[in-house]
């Protein structure tokens, strides 16, 4: 049986000399002297200030810790970095915590922190859920922190990156031994390069011998105050990787060079995402699309962040609960004056016996917090949808985190704030080239880009043939006139069944999408509108009866969709080589492989997003970012794997059901 995603909050007592863990019988953070003892153990430990100081243009340092606790330590270093390292400069904060505080607890920590009160708020203002996995914290434009809530081990095995600073903190070993393990030195080595270095305040005995057969060389220097010994040391032996090595073929693609030029095909809401991640990372950035920022299937006029939770935690549920978190605090970064969208909560209604038992057993199995899902019975959905429900409604899902958004008037927003370059083209044709990919438009321009990010749904397939098989499935959304005082009856949240009933916006009321997977054509159907009204009619009776009938407008558009629903993103396997390299798996899928996974260079995707391309871009474009400017991936190893690329190819391989007859000019 998997075991529940929600995490219990901290215990703490707030006591005069300082905040104290009554679970672990010691102290986070006492009153005197703690911003001093980080500095001296931490940051001195690990030579940051010269460190940070000298840092190359656009250089990630990535500072890792095994106990975030009350930020102490990843705080300070902020402050460090901003006053030392470089204008270019990037700082990556990686940590782990089994016992998240509370927000509150830590703008507490204000007052005893006074010189960290930009850095408390700003982490406070993004705190997360208590909700296992890694949480991706946009601290500052050049300071990121990833938060894995869970434990220690879990933590490192899915930080999908290396480190090249150390912090070793927690409550005492005597006091939480695990925390200290020999397992999680050799976890750490598993992070590390070679010249990684580590600080701790201890020195225990136990320590000593767990890092030393990991592979660091430690030295004991003095302690803060009263603590006589404290450890710094340097990794020095062989880096292990982790334990997903097993599946080589899932290999990354390499980051772009600083001054390299990158263009993304597609300027959708998956397109606009990556341009406007990379922009923001001080990337060079061209975008091509004819028909205008968000004139596919982003060009509805509204759309809706709206997770589908399976009763278990698989793969597709841990990254909708990722992508919900990470794209409601994206857009309120993006958006603080929520112009374009509203985070106004969600509903997905239950009106059948067998869709409560669903949504019980969902509840039950995931045990997220309330503040992220809860159930709720009739009466309290009307209540939360402000309005009256159909009479068969039997209660629902509330996602507090849901909102509506305008995805066409983002993508146009994204591409103008974002300062890239806009061209109004379609791209007939990708060639190698020996600087990296030869873009052709339509218009007979010829362009030559370090890395190409196709974004552009099913017309990737026409731009590369090793991609796996690209479905596509007709919707069409409507948006109809209200009458009279029909904003009365709309909806104050989204209200889902099969498909999505959003706030009324301007007089008119959007509903939406028919889902068509046999269609052939993109024309606006009256039945299709008809449709539309109906799940009106079906859901909400008295907004039904303020529908204009006769005023009416929507658009169709297709869907891309992959083989399981997922998205594809990261880099293009090379077809031919795969095939030969993994062949020997169609005979026998156990025998161990370690030839890494061939990638077309320069080449990557973020498709297939379906019918959650507004829930789920934002953090693809995340992953994609990450990885072509060499920082480490915002969600969990596992989940890199899943929505890899390649993952359709290695299965019908290690099937016997494909062989290399296809390849790219």
């Amino acid at each position: 049986m998997s075991m529940p995603l929600g995490l219990a909050y901290a215990r703490v007592v707030h006591r005069e000399d300082g905040m104290h863990a009554p679970d672990y019988d010691d102290v986070y953070c006492a009153r005197e002297g703690g911003l001093d003892e980080s500095r001296h153990v931490f940051l001195d430990g690990n030579d940051l200030s010269a460190r940070l100081a000298g840092l190359a243009a656009s250089q990630v340092f990535v500072v890792g810790e095994t106990g975030f606790g009350a930020g102490r330590n990843m705080l300070a270093t902020w402050a460090l970095f901003e006053t030392q390292a470089p204008p270019r400069a990037r700082l990556h904060l990686f940590s782990v915590e089994r016992h998240p505080l509370r927000a509150a607890d830590l703008r507490r920590l204000v007052a005893r922190w006074p010189t960290l009160t930009v850095q408390i708020e700003r982490l406070a203002s993004l705190w997360p859920a208590p909700v296992q996995g890694m949480h991706r914290l946009a601290l500052a434009p050049r300071v990121t922190l990833d938060l894995y809530l869970g434990e220690a081990e879990a933590g490192l095995a899915a930080f999908e990156g290396q480190v090249d600073a150390w912090f070793l903190d927690g409550f005492a070993p005597a006091r939480n031994p695990a925390m200290w393990s020999p397992a999680l030195c050799q976890a750490l080595a598993a992070r590390s390069r070679p010249g990684t270095t580590m600080a701790t305040y201890s020195a225990a005995r136990g320590l000593r011998d767990a890092l030393t057969a990991a592979g660091f060389v430690w030295t004991r220097r003095p302690g803060f105050a009263r603590k006589r010994h404290m450890l710094t040391g340097r990794f020095e032996g062989q880096a292990t990787g982790r334990a997903g090595d097993a599946r080589p073929w899932y290999s990354q693609p390499s980051a772009v060079p600083p001054h390299g030029r990158i263009a993304v095909i597609g300027a959708g809401i998956a397109g606009t995402t990556v341009a406007d991640a990379l922009a923001r990372r001080g990337r060079e950035v061209t975008i091509y699309d004819a028909a205008g920022p968000g004139g596919g299937a982003s060009g509805n006029r509204d759309a809706a962040l709206s997770p589908r939770l399976a009763v278990e935690p698989t793969v597709r549920t841990r990254f909708d609960l990722a992508a919900l978190a990470y794209a409601t605090r994206w857009l309120a970064d993006h958006d603080p004056e929520r112009t374009l969208w509203q985070d106004c909560g969600l509903l997905q209604l239950a009106r059948s016996r067998d869709e409560v038992d669903r949504q019980a057993r969902m509840l039950a199995g995931l045990g997220l917090p309330r503040s992220v899902v809860h159930g709720v019975d009739a009466a309290t959905a009307a209540k939360l949808a402000g309005t009256r429900l159909a009479s068969d409604v039997r209660g629902g899902l509330y996602f507090p985190g849901g909102a509506s958004v305008r995805p066409a008037a983002l993508c146009a927003w994204l591409v103008q704030r974002s300062g890239v370059t806009w061209r109004d083209h379609h791209v007939t044709a990708l060639s190698r080239h020996e600087a990296g990919w030869a873009v052709v438009d339509d218009a007979g321009g010829w362009a030559v880009f370090d890395h190409v990010v196709l974004a552009n749904a099913g017309a990737a397939a026409m731009l590369c043939p090793d991609l796996p098989p690209l479905g596509r499935v007709r919707g069409q959304a409507s948006h109809f006139a209200l009458a009279g005082a029909g904003n009365d009856a709309s909806p104050a949240c989204v209200v889902c069944d099969r498909g999505y009933v959003l706030p009324a916006r301007g007089g008119r009321q959007s509903v939406g999408a028919t889902y068509e997977p046999r269609a052939a054509d993109l024309v606006v159907h009256d039945a299709e509108h008809e449709a539309n009204r109906g799940l009106i009619g079906a859901l909400l009776p008295d907004l039904a009866a303020a529908i204009a009938v006769a005023d009416v407008r929507g658009r169709a558009s297709w869907r891309c969709t992959s083989h399981d629903r997922l998205p594809l993103v990261g880099g293009v396997p090379d077809r031919a080589r795969w095939c030969s390299d993994y062949a020997a798996l169609g005979h026998d899928a156990t025998q161990p492989v370690t030839t890494a996974g061939a990638l077309w260079p320069g080449l990557s995707v973020s498709l297939a997003h379906g019918s959650h391309g507004m829930l789920r871009a934002p953090l693809a474009a995340e992953m994609l970012a990450s990885a072509l400017t060499g920082a480490p991936q915002p969600v969990a190893g596992d989940l890199v794997e899943a929505l890899h690329p390649g993952r359709w190819l290695i299965r019908q391989i290690i099937r016997g059901r494909v062989a290399p007859d296809q390849d790219m000019a």
